[in-house]
């Protein structure tokens, strides 16, 4: 009895110490299971996808299947139809119907874009096979290039295979079949986008620039051209999207830092002082006599060109707006009496510009 008893109980640890193994091989089961549902799932759509065919290519084949069966009737003439040629044409004819008309067939277009995305997705997130998940979501995507769910599975898909050059040959080809300009150019933009994350900074150019050239108020294509531009070194292009900007803004503070951001670069990108001066002489016409960099600008450009004549001139007409302080005032005065006396030969009229200040300065 007692032996019994003992071989119950090790009989019973024996099952308790299977029951994590048991577990373990439950779930790898399950897992197994999963992997083939998914694959059974994916092979099932890859059938479906490929009993499609073409509605043009359907016609034409049925087309040539009548000929070649008008063809044999004219030419039998009075002799015995062979039976064998006879069910061989009408064959032909029945297998062009079954591979566009069968039952299984997927005439719309739009679900055999849902089902080429579930094909993917299935690939990519139970068969972890990314290149064939990206293969029939770019497939997707040629037939549906405005979705842009697409477009994202597709970008997603093509920094895991690195696929970005048929990715964009897609994108070139919409393009190309766009009916209407606005899709062109919203292909353009996402394909700029992804161009410029990548730092292909030339080809992102390219495509915003054709949008920008069909549609000269295009707001996302004109920053994009701003910020490439800048990266490129690009100055002289970007002096003319900046033009473009300030003449679309309304609002004044951006259209005022345009006009200086447009002075700056032809100062010092360019090294066009001419250019620059003109460029900060219009802020203070444009924008008021308060702007105050606009000017202190001038005064070092007209100090590096050595054009003292302009330099004294922007100084006098500096003191005759009013400057908001004695000390900005008595400075100012104190600069024009130096550059007359030093370097425009006019002693007396520097003692008199002196003469005339407050005794307290």
């Amino acid at each position: 009895m007692q032996c019994e008893q003992r071989a119950h109980a090790r009989d019973r640890e024996i099952r308790i110490a299977q029951q994590p193994c048991r577990v373990r091989q439950t779930k790898q089961l399950g897992e197994m299971n999963d992997v083939a549902r998914a694959l059974l799932a994916a092979g099932h759509r890859e059938m479906r996808l490929m009993a499609v065919q073409p509605r043009e290519e359907h016609n034409a084949g049925l087309v040539e299947a009548r000929r070649r069966r008008e063809h044999v009737t004219r030419q039998r003439n009075g002799r015995r139809e062979d039976p064998i040629e006879r069910r061989a044409i009408a064959g032909r004819e029945r297998g062009q119907r079954s591979r566009c008309g069968g039952g299984d067939r997927i005439e719309d277009p739009e679900q055999r874009v849902v089902l080429l995305r579930e094909t993917g997705i299935l690939y990519e997130e139970k068969l972890r096979n990314s290149q064939l998940a990206f293969d029939r979501v770019l497939e997707a995507f040629v037939l549906e290039p405005s979705n842009e769910v697409l477009r994202e599975d597709v970008e997603r898909l093509a920094a895991k295979v690195n696929g970005w050059d048929r990715a964009f040959q897609a994108y070139a080809e919409a393009i190309e079949r766009a009916t209407h300009p606005d899709d062109a150019n919203a292909l353009r933009l996402h394909s700029g986008q992804a161009l410029h994350r990548l730092g292909r900074t030339e080809e992102a150019i390219k495509q915003y620039l054709a949008v920008y050239e069909d549609r000269g108020d295009d707001a996302v294509a004109i920053a994009a051209l701003e910020e490439l531009y800048r990266e490129a070194g690009k100055f002289r292009e970007l002096l003319g999207i900046l033009q473009r900007r300030g003449e679309l803004e309304s609002d004044v503070e951006v259209r005022k830092r345009l006009a200086y951001d447009t002075a700056q670069l032809w100062h010092e990108n360019l090294g066009d002082a001419d250019k620059a001066i003109e460029a900060y002489r219009n802020i203070p016409l444009e924008f008021g006599e308060t702007e105050l960099d606009a000017y202190r600008a001038l005064d070092v450009l007209y100090e590096q060109e050595k054009r003292f004549g302009d330099l004294a001139e922007t100084l006098e007409h500096r003191i005759d707006i009013g400057p908001e302080s004695h000390e900005e005032l008595a400075a100012l005065k104190f600069r024009l009496a130096s550059v007359l006396h030093k370097h425009l030969n006019d002693s007396a009229r520097a003692i008199e510009i002196r003469c005339r200040w407050p005794p307290e300065n």
